[in-house]
């Protein structure tokens, strides 16, 4: 089972940080996301934070370069895993669930030779809900270094990928007040 992390953002369009936005049950997207990478992974869960997004924790990758985009993240937690596959789950999915890295699993022990793995509900891909293998490092900081905020999925155009089917609403995205509300209300009916 892949290593586990969690990868986060400045939270702009949100206003505040969606990693401590509250569910009805009193979790927060942050713990929630954790939970669920808990259930299907072994080793450490790192929190990627970017650069003086908050004081650092115990197990927090904060990105060396402020402003760089999810991949300074997901490089940090891919340089620091002792696995090959390193799951990553990005706390502004509150739907994505135990089930959907299960199936990601499953394609990755079918296929050890893919480099990126991850969920598309008929509407779109989520790079950010997804399992990366060690070996995408070089693409990443190649990446890197030749833009200031690539592109993951420019990333993604240049490596071996796999994506799963899976059900709405496991990648509804929350940037947002108005997608965080529309999440509240999903969640109560």
């Amino acid at each position: 089972a892949p290593w586990r992390s969690r990868a986060g953002g400045a939270s702009r369009r949100m206003g505040r940080a969606k990693g401590d936005l509250t569910l009805g049950d009193g979790t927060t997207l942050l713990a929630r996301a954790q939970r669920v990478l808990r259930t299907v992974c072994l080793g450490r869960i790192w929190v990627a934070r970017p650069f003086g997004f908050s004081e650092p924790m115990r197990d927090d990758l904060v990105d060396p370069v402020p402003g760089r985009g999810p991949l300074t993240g997901i490089l940090s937690c891919l340089t620091n895993a002792a696995h090959p596959w390193v799951a990553v789950l990005a706390v502004d999915l509150p739907f994505a669930d135990a089930a959907l890295f299960e199936a990601l699993q499953q394609a990755a022990a079918a296929d050890p030779t893919l480099d990126v793995i991850y969920p598309d509900d008929g509407s779109h891909g989520q790079p950010l809900a997804a399992l990366w293998n060690r070996r995408t490092r070089a693409a990443i900081l190649h990446a890197l270094d030749q833009s200031e905020t690539p592109r993951v999925w420019d990333v993604l155009e240049k490596l071996d990928t796999l994506a799963v089917p899976v059900p709405k609403p496991s990648l509804f995205n929350v940037n947002t007040p108005a997608e965080w509300a529309a999440v509240q209300e999903m969640r109560t009916r």
